[in-house]
């Protein structure tokens, strides 16, 4: 390591296959009055010759007290950090003196290659001119009660999406949102100008997409950084009960999705929390149809259901750009109290909810059709389900989803009807001890349009612990 004016760093250094899904850290001292942090960043190479995927490594910052963000990948690796302003990824704020580290996270190196890397830090106590005012977020009155209509899962400019946090607002009020959701990996940096921008009609919520090397999860309600880094000491278990103790969604993310070297960590493996203390699960990432396994992820939560866990189904866009106009993107509607963040995410972790790229869909019981049996347990005797749906397509076939009683399958489907819309009233007779019904709508070619949260039938046993 060498050192010269304003260079508190210079480090040069090899990752080698071995070193994947680690991090490298490196401390630096920064100096009482420091006004400036200055980062470059670089490796080689970035997609080694012969292959289809480029290696990817990115860097995390953290003060004496907490992390200051990351820029997840994204080929940007000069950083600025101020006071008043910052760099896409990083959250401005006092530049506190003493021992701050940078983390290289190794996510993807592609063998048998190795990466040689260059690090260089400065700092400066030159007065700044001109600060950048914060972002004020917007004072916005809420709606009452009512069926709200959003995304939980969306990227911009401070992690690896093409477009910055406006672009991301203006698509989600082309798309009539009732609210949008930013969250960028592993760093908090852009909700504050995200909220700013919210109004009476787009209710604008914070999270972070925790990206971790054996899966990602979503904190929604979370406008802090939380430290995503696991380890033995740290596990994503104890992540989880962090975040919902402080009353804060958590979502397992896109469980079955392509892992390395597609999508390295994209896949879920954390056999504790499988799901364990989350209760959470993103089954529609996306475009339905797109690379997610949708289909693969909706499989597994029966899965679970059927073993017993009472558990939420959620939709995330995934957003990185403007979807095709031939693809469907799952939203979630949302049964709340009001328009507002603390309500919707309390509606969200009741199962208060449906997932729909565009058909309507209620379930409830015919001597109370205002209120959803979404989420609800119910006690173990026979029961009517009236389920009503619209603005399908003409082929749209509703099904009833339950337990099978085969040990070999987790779940069956019964077919209810046919038709683009339509009204049924179903009789069902729960099996002792534990059930759970679910509704989905899928058309002809087996594609899913709608999936209502499950109602739960509990007996005297507690089959959720």
């Amino acid at each position: 390591m060498e050192q010269d004016a304003g260079i508190v760093m210079r480090q040069s250094g090899r990752i080698t296959p071995d070193q994947m899904q680690s991090h490298i850290e490196h401390q630096f001292e920064v100096p009482p009055g420091t006004t400036v942090i200055e980062i470059d960043f670089d490796y080689a190479p970035v997609t080694p010759v012969g292959s289809s995927f480029s290696n990817e490594v990115s860097l995390s910052l953290y003060d004496p007290f907490t992390g200051r963000g990351a820029r997840h990948n994204n080929p940007d690796h000069h950083i600025v950090l101020k006071d008043m302003g910052a760099s896409k990824g990083y959250v401005p704020g006092p530049l506190h003196p003493g021992t701050w580290t940078v983390s290289i996270d190794v996510h993807r190196i592609m063998p048998p290659s190795s990466v040689d890397y260059r690090l260089s830090i400065r700092t400066d106590s030159a007065p700044q001119t001109a600060p950048a005012l914060p972002f004020v977020p917007a004072a916005c009155n809420p709606r009452g009660p009512g069926w709200y209509r959003g995304d939980l899962h969306g990227h911009s400019l401070h992690s690896d999406a093409p477009w910055d946090v406006l672009d991301f607002v203006d698509y989600a009020r082309q798309q009539n949102l009732d609210f949008a959701t930013l969250t960028d990996h592993n760093t908090p940096s852009g909700i504050a100008e995200c909220q700013s921008l919210a109004d009476d009609d787009l209710l604008v919520m914070g999270g972070t997409e925790l990206t971790t090397f054996w899966g990602h999860c979503l904190t929604i309600g979370e406008h802090d950084f939380v430290d995503w880094r696991v380890s033995k000491d740290r596990t994503i278990g104890s992540i989880a009960a962090e975040e919902i103790d402080k009353g804060k969604l958590f979502i397992i993310a896109h469980p079955t999705h392509v892992g390395f070297p597609y999508c390295s960590g994209c896949d879920w493996k954390y056999p504790e929390v499988m799901p364990g203390v989350a209760k959470v699960v993103e089954v529609w990432n996306g475009d339905w149809s797109g690379i997610a396994h949708n289909d693969a992820a909706l499989s597994l939560y029966y899965g679970w259901l059927s073993l017993g866990h009472r558990l939420v189904a959620t939709a995330g866009s995934d957003i990185h750009a403007p979807f095709e106009k031939d693809q469907r993107p799952g939203y979630n509607v949302v049964q709340a109290e009001a328009l507002s963040q603390d309500a919707i995410c309390a509606a969200i972790q009741a199962g208060r909810l449906y997932l729909s790229s565009g058909p309507k869909l209620g379930v409830t019981h015919p001597d109370s059709e205002n209120t959803t049996l979404m989420g609800q347990e119910l006690a173990i005797k026979p029961t009517r389900l009236l389920v009503e749906w619209h603005d399908c397509p003409e082929d749209a076939i509703v099904l009833l989803k339950r337990p099978t009683d085969d040990p070999g399958s987790a779940v069956r489907s019964d077919v209810i009807a046919h038709g683009a819309r339509g009204r049924a009233l179903v009789p069902f007779k729960p099996k002792p001890d534990y059930d759970w019904a679910a509704i989905e709508v899928r058309d002809g070619s087996g594609a899913l349009h709608c999936l209502a949260n499950p109602v739960f039938f509990q007996g005297n046993v507690d089959r959720t612990r």
